[in-house]
């Protein structure tokens, strides 16, 4: 954490990139915003961790192996939240997200696989159904969400029906 506090001081962002507090991670800081997690992810850990372990001449693999992981992650975080989207995207966003799953697997011991990352191995269908994901994280899609959460299933799976809001969303090319 010290090394990735001193190159946050060190850097410089464009006025549209909000830098993260100096105190994120911290207990006194509380929570953060998905928009600063997003630039803590894809801005300054990426710097620090290429910088710390991203080195050819390096001789402890793990880290290197942990590094390559993360990156998979971040570059499918990227695909997800693009404002353009393809089927190349998609295409990408499934590589990248299937590839940090699968590694994970394998760099660390105890790891499973949360029901948000099974949910995340199916983004890539959204992309190429429903377009980038500002669209479907519009106030109408907010609306669907939170008649979805009141709709009581008494936890029985498949009682939603699901496949008429996929069909509301594609039928009208939000």
């Amino acid at each position: 954490m010290e090394a990735v506090r001193k190159d946050m001081a060190r850097s410089k962002f464009p006025l549209g990139i909000n830098k993260a507090p100096m105190n994120w991670g911290t207990p006194g800081r509380g929570k953060l915003s998905a928009d600063i997690w997003r630039v803590v992810c894809t801005i300054h850990l990426v710097i620090t961790l290429i910088r710390v372990w991203g080195y050819e001449g390096q001789t402890v693999s793990r880290q290197k192996a942990m590094l390559v992981n993360f990156l998979d992650l971040v570059n499918a975080m990227l695909m997800a939240a693009n404002r353009t989207s393809s089927d190349a995207h998609a295409d990408s966003f499934d590589a990248h997200c299937y590839r940090y799953l699968e590694k994970s697997q394998l760099i660390y011991r105890d790891f499973k696989v949360k029901p948000l990352q099974h949910v995340g191995q199916h983004f890539g269908h959204f992309l190429r159904t429903m377009g980038p994901s500002h669209a479907f994280r519009t106030p109408g899609f907010e609306r669907m969400n939170y008649y979805m959460q009141r709709t009581n299933t008494n936890n029985h799976q498949g009682t939603f029906p699901s496949d008429q809001v996929v069909f509301y969303i594609t039928e009208r090319s939000v």
